[in-house]
């Protein structure tokens, strides 16, 4: 059974990478394996729609099992609670990766600082995996005026992610490319509103309230001011959150994936009471 998290299109890439390669080398391959498998599932509909169109048989959507880390990670640093705790802060968390359109989320800033919203802070959490990437963000920040404004932490553990998404006011993504996007349901769960460009696997991950079909940073952050002086705005987008969270819960999913097998001819073993 192919299990699909979707691999990103290489025309993201400058050809003379090693991230070009391989992406280019996995879509190949995807779509050359039909053979090998009884099934096939996606995380999202998405990807599903791309399994369908290279021909997998019995294919379906299973999201992906994700925990509440919430309850069982230490509690956040009291450091950056007080560093931060007079700021409006908006997070974004993935790999340091032109796909993912960080360098717009900055451009977001700008527009707020340039409508007089001035206490403000973006933090943009992941690894590095584009060098040239990060290179070009880093000037793009310093350009704009905005090193107190952006902070970029590189890649961090579970503790200190968790005092991030403690911290934060909302979260925001303009990325090109979602398979899926686990640090949606993430941020949902730590009660903040969520936004991000409808793409990809996306609107899987986050359901109809706060998909944005716009990417201009004047009209996203008229979105966020809105959010921001109207807390009736916020209550009302965290409250749909968490009725969309019920869809991703760990018994519900265990239950999808146990039918899916079941209605492949697969016996499911039942675990020992020892």
């Amino acid at each position: 059974i192919l299990v699909y998290h979707n691999i990103t299109p290489s025309y993201f890439f400058s050809r003379d990478t090693v991230l070009y390669t391989l992406c280019k080398l996995g879509r190949e391959q995807l779509r050359n394996s039909q053979s090998y498998f009884m099934g096939s599932y996606a995380d999202s509909f998405y990807s599903l729609q791309e399994l369908k169109a290279y021909g997998y048989r019995n294919s379906k959507v299973l999201p992906l099992l994700t925990y509440d880390n919430k309850k069982r990670i230490s509690p956040q640093s009291q450091e950056m609670i007080s560093k931060y705790a007079s700021s409006y802060n908006i997070i974004f968390v993935g790999r340091i990766v032109s796909n993912k359109c960080q360098h717009q989320l900055v451009d977001v800033i700008y527009s707020l600082r340039q409508k007089n919203i001035k206490n403000i802070k973006l933090f943009l959490i992941g690894a590095v995996s584009e060098q040239n990437y990060y290179d070009f963000l880093k000037y793009h920040i310093e350009n704009l005026e905005l090193k107190e404004q952006v902070i970029l932490t590189k890649k961090v553990d579970e503790k200190e992610l968790h005092s991030y998404y403690k911290n934060a006011d909302l979260y925001l993504s303009l990325s090109e490319h979602e398979g899926f996007g686990i640090p949606l349901l993430e941020a949902m769960r730590y009660d903040m509103p969520v936004f991000a460009y409808d793409n990809g696997g996306v609107e899987t991950a986050l359901g109809e309230k706060g998909l944005l079909k716009f990417k201009s940073p004047d009209k996203v952050s008229d979105l966020i001011m809105d959010v921001m002086e109207n807390p009736h705005k916020r209550v009302e987008i965290i409250k749909y959150q968490k009725e969309h969270l019920k869809l991703f819960t760990y018994l519900k999913l265990k239950n999808d994936f146990e039918n899916y097998l079941t209605s492949l001819g697969i016996e499911i073993p039942v675990p020992s009471k020892k």
